[in-house]
């Protein structure tokens, strides 16, 4: 048994910590809650004794964080508690295998001592007092000297001490003996149930006997003799609320007026034991109803008188209890009553006299039927007879500012289920007036205006109101009116009503009050805006008028917009339109929104514009359709127009010869539409200059000797500028002409292209001479020559047959420079193609009247040209 022990002990601890984890904690844990929970582990395991479980648990900490202070100190204390253990476990083992019983007893409760649930050491010590056959004897002491408890009489205010004491088969005193207690008969069970060596009984029941035992097992029980229990001695009463003890100690007492409740007063002896219900005197005090009763084990408390007090309890002995802070509360409502206050002394309303500068707060107070004041409670208020009528419900208090003057009555309460009360007769006497302000009706029911809003034509009356210091109506007062709008620029004096009614909407109103002898409201403001939509209206953008008739030029688009008004014709809104032409042409616009249109004209002319409203929720009856008359006339001067036999013609023309050819002059607009006839300058051009010319401002007449001749007539008016290509006599003339016109300025560059078909008997120099009119000698020409038929990508400038076309740039210059040289360097230039930059460079030196490069309207605009092209066919 000696060499088992260490073995043993080295088992217990072997590291079993690595597959136990494995096993236990699972992937998702982390290591501070695997180690809180091995650490708790081992807490419960040593509160429960089990002290080797616990150094296994601390362990299992200490081999995952060493440095782990309370698990040291937790482990240290559970392993050497444990090896204690063990140690007196193996002793005593060792000495009963040996057959030395009674040795072996000491270490088996020492072995208990530090773990209770020791099984194997409970096991062999009762193995062990069976062995020496131990009998059992109950003494008053501990020791072998003390008496044997035989029959006894007890109270219960007293407690005395029993001792377990062990003796072997020869009567030999061998200890203490723990063992199991009990009793028998009518006497107090023991609550103990844990064997032990020595009780302290106590009885809390008297009139009880029986006995006292105490059990080793089932074959070894030990009892006192006869123990019977008398009352114990009265120490203390207690107040309690139910008889027998059963109650609960009233120290604390909260009841109403209305209620009663039976108090019970009941005996203790010194141990705390309830001795039964005793007589006692009660008496009570304080602010609630003195009451008084002697000798009685029951009292029956109730008092009138809300408040607070005390309950004293007297026994016979002289023993004195006083129950503390018993408060009586007001019983159930019974009645209510107007009060001046929320306080408790506030005394009942009466009759009051008020003026309109003033106003009264009362309140509603609850009262039981013993006349106890509850408090505040929530009632329906109302006024009676003529005071202003006014109504407030479910309120504790009321506030009346009265209003009218010379009135009376009264304030009443009610409260459903409970009754009603009402204050005395309240008079009101007329105030004096601080301020007047505009109203909205000379009853009760007004309200004060600073700012108003009105639609068109709506009627109103204003009223002027005096009002006391807390704004309290007192009646209408005569005031100077001032009033400024469009409509109304004037004073109305001494007048309490002033009706208005205004028409032109989109304006505010100022009215201004004015009185002797009080302050009177100014700056008073009605904001007009438009009445219900009555009618669609037209107008253009800059005058937002309506029109029936429109005069639009032809060369001007014009915005037309759609307004919805009331009857006064105030603009509400600009709404959705759909809209139509008739007997007129031109065309509306849609890229824009509905509201507008813009109407671009085309020709001269009369005709209608219609707008239909698209709006929803405005019905086409109620807002019909709105059209107005529309005249285009021309717009501004955009070219010259030539006619001949009364037709505009732009070329070319065939005319013949030995006949008058008269062409007439008009001033034209962007779209053609005839301004007026124009007087303009007339040039006429001809190769052969066969014509007999008749000028005149407006018209021209031609008449023609020879036939086959090739010209052009050039009107020019205000800078603008026309030509019509003509032929005379028999024969063919091909002609493509673009007529451009534009304003003339200095800084516009003129320039032109001529296409030059060849003919029988051209030279070079012949067609220099005719297209450029310069008739200079060959040297002069030959530079201009040689570059032409350059640019024309001649390899001989000579070399030119019938039908072959010739590019020949065209300008008159100014007389410091030759045209010679001149010509040259444009014609160089022109190699480039940027005939723009080329105007630019030489604009200072072309003459305005000699257009070859005519320029678009919009060339300043947009940098845009047009080149004229006219080719010639000879025979």
């Amino acid at each position: 048994m000696k060499k088992t022990l260490p073995l043993i002990l080295i088992l217990i601890f072997v590291p079993v910590l690595s597959p136990f984890l494995a096993a236990q904690t699972g992937v998702s844990m982390s290591r501070e809650k695997l180690l809180e929970s091995f650490f708790q582990k081992g807490v419960n395991y040593y509160i429960q004794r089990d002290f080797k479980s616990a150094t296994q648990e601390w362990k299992k900490v200490l081999e995952i964080e060493p440095s782990h202070q309370k698990a040291k100190i937790y482990f240290e204390k559970a392993f050497t508690k444990y090896q204690d253990m063990e140690k007196n476990y193996y002793l005593g083992l060792a000495q009963f295998n040996q057959g030395q019983c009674e040795k072996a007893i000491p270490y088996f409760k020492n072995t208990l001592l530090i773990n209770p649930r020791h099984k194997k050491a409970l096991y062999y010590l009762q193995l062990s007092y069976e062995c020496i056959k131990v009998h059992i004897v109950i003494k008053d002491k501990s020791a072998d000297d003390g008496r044997q408890i035989k029959d006894l009489k007890l109270t219960t205010d007293k407690e005395i001490s029993l001792y377990a004491l062990g003796y072997d088969g020869e009567n030999k005193y061998i200890g203490p003996v723990e063992v199991e207690w009990g009793t028998t008969g009518t006497l107090d069970a023991i609550t103990n149930k844990e064997k032990c060596t020595e009780i302290k009984y106590a009885p809390s029941t008297f009139d009880t006997k029986g006995k006292i035992t105490a059990s080793l097992d089932k074959d070894t029980r030990a009892e006192t003799g006869t123990i019977s229990v008398l009352r114990g001695k009265l120490k203390y009463v207690k107040g309690l609320n139910d008889a027998f003890g059963m109650g609960s100690p009233v120290m604390q007492l909260e009841i109403t007026s209305d209620d009663t409740i039976r108090l019970y007063a009941a005996g203790y002896d010194k141990n705390n034991t309830y001795i039964g219900d005793v007589p006692v005197n009660w008496h009570t005090g304080g602010s609630i109803d003195n009451l008084t009763q002697n000798n009685s084990s029951a009292f029956d408390f109730s008092s009138s008188r809300a408040g607070s007090g005390r309950l004293f309890l007297k026994a016979k002995n002289g023993y004195a209890m006083v129950l503390s802070n018993i408060i009586v509360r007001p019983g159930k409502l019974d009645y209510i009553q107007v009060e001046y206050g929320p306080e408790r002394n506030s005394e009942e309303v009466y009759a009051v006299k008020l003026t309109t500068d003033e106003s009264i707060t009362v309140y509603s107070t609850g009262y039981d039927k013993n006349n106890n004041r509850i408090g505040g409670v929530a009632v329906d208020w109302q006024t009676t007879q003529l005071l202003d009528p006014v109504r407030v419900q479910n309120s504790r208090e009321f506030t009346f500012k009265p209003k009218k003057a010379n009135t009376y009555g009264t304030i009443k309460i009610e409260k459903k289920g409970t009754g009603t009360d009402e204050t005395g007769i309240i008079s009101v006497l007329p105030g004096m007036a601080q301020y007047i302000y505009i109203v909205n009706s000379p009853d009760t029911n007004f309200s004060v205006w600073n700012r108003l809003t009105l639609r068109a034509g709506d009627k109103v009356s204003l009223y002027a109101a005096g009002f006391g210091n807390k704004k309290n109506m007192l009646g209408l007062y005569e005031v100077d009116w001032r009033v400024r709008s469009r409509e109304i620029q004037g004073r109305f004096a001494k007048k309490n009503m002033l009706p208005v009614a205004f028409t032109n909407a989109d304006q505010v109103v100022r009215i201004d009050l004015s009185h002797p002898k009080v302050w009177a409201q100014t700056n008073f403001l009605i904001q007009i805006t438009p009445g219900p939509a009555r009618e669609l209206f037209l107008s253009d953008v800059s005058n937002r008028k309506s029109t029936n008739f429109f005069i639009i030029r032809s060369d001007e688009p014009k915005k037309i917009y759609a307004f919805l008004t009331d009857r006064y014709r105030n603009i509400i809104r600009e709404p959705a339109c759909a809209w139509s032409l008739k007997e007129i042409t031109g065309t509306l616009s849609t890229d824009h929104p509905d509201y507008y249109s813009v109407f671009i004209p085309d020709k001269v002319g009369e005709g209608e514009i219609t707008a239909q409203s698209t709006d929803p929720g405005q019905m086409t009856a109620e807002l019909p359709g709105k059209t107005i008359r529309v005249r285009v006339v021309p717009g501004s001067p955009g070219k010259i127009g030539v006619s001949y036999a009364d037709k505009f013609v732009s070329g070319p023309l065939v005319l013949k010869p030995q006949a008058d050819h008269q062409f007439d002059s008009y001033t034209l607009d962007r779209n053609d539409n005839v301004i007026q006839k124009a007087r303009v300058e007339w040039t006429v051009r001809d190769d052969r200059t066969n014509y007999i010319l008749n000028r005149q401002d407006q018209s021209i007449t031609l008449h023609f000797e020879q036939a086959v001749s090739n010209g052009m007539i050039m009107a020019v008016s205000e800078g603008l500028k026309t030509n019509i290509m003509f032929r005379t006599g028999p024969g063919e003339i091909v002609m493509k002409t673009e007529i451009e016109t534009q304003k003339r300025t200095s800084d516009v560059e003129q320039e032109d292209l001529v296409i030059y078909h060849v003919y029988n008997g051209d030279t070079m120099c012949r067609i220099i001479s005719k297209i450029l009119q310069m008739p200079y000698v060959w040297a002069r020409l030959a530079p201009f020559i040689h570059s032409l038929a350059q640019y024309n990508r001649l390899s001989d400038e000579d070399l030119i047959f019938p039908k072959q076309r010739i590019n020949i740039p065209y300008f008159r210059v100014e007389e410091e420079t030759t045209k010679e040289e001149l010509a040259l360097k444009i014609f160089n230039d022109s190699k480039k193609k940027d005939l723009i930059k080329i105007y630019r460079k030489y604009q200072d030196q072309i003459t305005p009247g000699d257009k070859i490069i005519l320029l678009q309207e919009d060339f300043l605009r947009t940098g845009k040209v047009s080149i004229t092209n006219v080719e010639y066919r000879g025979r």
